[in-house]
């Protein structure tokens, strides 16, 4: 028979030596007019209190659907996944 306690305790910082986990991340995939996935990646700078996706020199002129799913201290369990409208000019 399993018996547990749920108690409340401080958050604590990392063990010495062990690599603390991103707060946020960002991943993402651009998908192209044919439906093809572009490119690939992942975003965890955040500036004044925004996570920045930076795209920029990443795909080529042209239209695509950006999606973007956050996991939050490295927990994409189940993560909502937002399709974004973007375009690159020419």
């Amino acid at each position: 028979e399993r018996s547990y306690k749920i108690v409340r305790e401080p958050m604590r910082l990392e063990p010495t030596g062990e690599k603390a986990r991103d707060a946020v991340v960002a991943r993402w995939t651009a998908i192209g007019a044919g439906d093809e996935v572009v490119a690939t990646g992942r975003a965890q700078d955040v500036e004044g209190g925004r996570l920045i996706v930076d795209l920029k020199g990443k795909l080529p002129p042209g239209a695509y659907r950006v999606l973007l799913a956050l996991a939050l201290n490295g927990n994409s369990t189940n993560a909502e996944v937002k399709v974004i409208s973007y375009r690159v000019a020419e």
